[in-house]
Formats: structure tokens, sequence, C-alpha cells
């Protein structure tokens, strides 16, 4: 391409916009379903809140096992969809659904026994029970995250990502009208409090799953690629080859997600102010995280499509693009943060000594967004790729390998005075910091070389 020749890089830009604005809000929305979870069983009193919370962060890392297990589907349908090979995406669909919904199913006595490990002191038997109750609702809906994520691999994979936005507000809605019937007692059914929250998260998924799976069986659009409509032989090469992209996507979400669980555990001990502050620092940054994950999986769809026609240069352009548009989409929230972040704290309703400790660790958080943009950005190229075995090892190695471990020292003051849940940021940081090098430099070496990682050689 030409020096002077923009075409194509604002092809691909509007490409990239295209897919961005809906993936964002779909995410948006589906984030928000836990958040309404908390919030509404509030209002039940303390045990409810505390109870649903505790089964919302014991649900999350199983919730992320299934989301990570179904988003190997997302570069498998756009180098299919790239590569001209449309025929041969209903045979995938019907394999990665049977496999990622059989381990949901695995995942649904796990995630009720988990409460089990969790040890409870005198008088907490109230938060217990809700907590309980809550997970034996909120796991039914495992299948139908299973289910409604493949979908969306589905439609995004081929470029059209209005479905996620759709189907996302419509189960966000449906997780809202159903807390409140079956938190508080409305439209004839019982009041279940705080517990009732997690059956309706589960009724929620099951709806948005299957108007999503009605929507995949009537489109006019995808009547060449229809999935489900026949059956096809399942063959054990291409089912061990498909749980090869699988479970090492699955187990890099898991440990990244886990190890900011395990962080508030461990700042336990220094008492309620550090746990409160390093609460809302997780919150807004999670937040803010939705920008470059939502990115990121523009990134895997173009670069999946590129590859599958090995069309290094297509992919490459994706990369020059997508690199721009981290820096605005970096830019935004540093400044919201730099300018807005006492009033983004009071928002939580975080006062005194929670508020200051609070104001430090967002000015972390600008720090740690910068090292996460790159990350991110570098995964979902790697995903477009295929290449989820170096995600999942460089993941694992850097969170629970320097991240979580450097960030305990620091905040129990191992490696100097102790920093509190400000230690951890800084573990973090240099976490995400290698990882982002890493992904960097494994991009580089697979475009110089014109090297095609493993997973591109598999059967799927």
């Amino acid at each position: 391409m030409a020096p002077g020749d923009l075409g194509p890089r604002r092809r691909e830009r509007r490409q990239l916009a295209r897919l961005f604005v809906p993936i964002f809000l779909g995410q948006l929305f589906e984030t928000l379903i836990l958040a309404v979870d908390t919030a509404m069983a509030g209002a039940c009193g303390e045990d409810d809140l505390a109870g649903v919370g505790l089964g919302v962060a014991i649900y999350m890392p199983c919730f992320m096992i299934c989301l990570g297990l179904a988003s190997a589907i997302q570069p498998i349908i756009a180098q299919l969809h790239g590569g001209g090979r449309g025929p041969e995406i209903p045979s995938r669909m019907q394999l990665s659904t049977l496999l990622v919904i059989g381990c949901s199913l695995l995942l649904i006595p796990a995630v009720n026994a988990a409460l089990l490990l969790v040890p409870f002191s005198d008088g907490e038997e109230a938060m217990r029970e809700v907590a309980r109750r809550f997970l034996l609702g909120a796991s039914l809906g495992l299948p139908a995250a299973s289910c409604y994520c493949i979908l969306r691999g589905f439609c995004e994979g081929q470029g059209n990502p209005v479905p996620t936005l759709c189907f996302g507000a419509l189960t966000l809605a449906a997780n809202t009208l159903l807390n409140y019937a079956l938190i508080f007692g409305a439209l004839g059914l019982p009041a279940l409090g705080g517990a009732g929250a997690g059956l309706a998260t589960a009724l929620a998924l099951w709806v948005g799953a299957l108007a999503f799976l009605g929507y995949a069986l009537r489109a006019r659009r995808y009547q060449a690629v229809r999935p489900f409509t026949r059956a096809y032989p399942l063959r054990l090469v291409e089912a061990v080859d498909f749980m090869r992209l699988a479970v090492p996507a699955a187990l890099g979400t898991f440990a990244e997600a886990s190890c900011f669980f395990v962080s508030t555990i461990l700042l336990t001990p220094l008492g309620s102010v550090m746990v409160g502050a390093h609460t809302v620092a997780l919150s807004v940054s999670g937040l803010c995280f939705l920008l470059p994950l939502s990115l990121s999986i523009c990134t895997t769809v173009r670069v999946g499509t590129a590859m599958g026609s090995h069309d290094f240069g297509a992919a490459l352009l994706t990369l020059r693009e997508v690199a721009a548009l981290g820096v605005a989409i970096y830019l935004l929230p540093l400044l919201v943060m730099l300018t807005l972040r006492d009033g983004i704290i009071a928002l939580y309703g975080a006062t005194g000594e929670v508020a200051e400790v609070a104001s430090t660790l967002l000015l972390l958080c600008c720090c740690y967004m910068l090292s996460d943009t790159i990350q991110c950005l570098g995964m979902g190229a790697l995903r477009g790729f295929k290449d989820t075995r170096t995600i999942s090892v460089v993941t694992i190695c850097c969170f629970w390998g320097v991240g979580l471990p450097v960030g305990h020292a620091l905040a129990y003051g191992h490696l100097g005075p102790g920093l509190g849940a400000a230690g951890y940021w800084v573990g973090f940081i240099c976490g995400l910091t290698i990882i982002a090098c890493c992904y960097s430099l494994r991009l580089a070496y697979i475009f110089r070389h014109r090297h095609l990682p493993h997973g591109m050689r598999l059967s799927v």
C-alpha cells in the first residue's frame, strides 16, 4: 500500500467502528446483569446483599470458564467466513455447542459445592443461606450462557455484531423484570428475597439464549450457513482439536478473573478500609476494561477474517488501525479518571479514609489501563490467529507468577514499606506490562516470519 493511499485504512476503520459500537453496548448490558442482581438484592437487607455478593463472587469464575470455552468458536467462524468456507460453519457450530454446553453442565455441581469451601463464622447463617439459594438458581443458567456466547461468536465471526447489542439488551431487561418479580414478590410470584436474583439470572439467560437461537435459525442472511438444522457426524479428532483451542482460552480467562478475586480475599486482614477502596477501584477498572475488551473482540474478528485466506497484509493493516483506536479508548477513560475521580468515588458512597485510599488507587489504575489496553488488543490479535496456547501460558505465568506475588509482597511490606491495596495494583501493573511485551514480541515474530501458530494447523 502506498503511503498516501488512505482508502484501505479508512475502510478498515469503518469496519472496526461498525463492529465496535454494538459489541461494546452488548458487553455493557451483559456486565450489568450481575450488578443489577447485587443492587436489587441490597433493598432486602444486609444479609441478602452480602449473600448475593458472595454468590456472585463464586459464580463469576465458573461463568468465565464457560465464556472462555465458548470464545474459541469466534476465530474459527471468522477464518471460515474469511476463507470462503461457509458450508463448514454449521458442523463447527454443532461440535462447539455440544462440547461447551457439556462442560457447563459439569460446572453446575462445582459452583454449588464451592460454597462449602468458604469459612463462615457464627451469626452468618442467614448470609450463607442466601448465597446457597442464589447459586442453586444462578448455576442453572450456565448452559444458557454458554449457548448465548457461542451464538455471539457465530454472528460476530461473520461481521454481524448487532445481535450482540439486541439480545444483550433483552437479557438485561428480562433479568431486571424477573429480579423485581422474584426478589420482592410481584406478578403473582413468591417473594424470595436476594436468593430470587439467582433464579432470575438463570431465567433471563435462557430467555436471551433462546431468542438468539431463534434469530440464528430464521435470519435470512444465515440461510446458507444456518446452524442446528441437521446432524453432522462427530469426529474425535475435531473434538480434541476444538478443546485444544478452547481449554487454554478458558484457563487464561479464569486465571485473570480469579487473580483479582484472590487479591480481595488476601486484603481482608488489612481491614475494611483497604477492602472497600480496592473494591471501588476494581469496579471502576472493570467498567473501563469494557472499552479495550470490545476492541479486542473486533480485532479477533478482523484478524481471523484476514487469516481465513492467509492474508498477513490485511491482518497487519487491522493491527495498525487497532493501535490507533487503542490510543483513543485509553485516553478517554484516562481523562475522565484524572478529572472526575472524586465524583466517581462518591457514586459508590465511599467517604473518609476509604475515599482517600480509593483516590490513590484510581491514579494507579490510570497506569494499569495503559498496559491493560495493550495486552488486551494483543490478546485479541492472537485469538484471531487461534494462538490460545500462548495467551494461556503468558496469562497464568504473569498474573500468578508475577502480578499476585509481587502485589502481595508490596502490600504486606515484604519488599519495603507496606503499601496495602496499592501494592496489589503495582503488582498487577508489573504483570500486565510483561504480558503486553510478550504479546507484542509474539505478534512481531508471527508477522516477520509469516508464522502460522499451532492453532491454525488444527482440524477446526
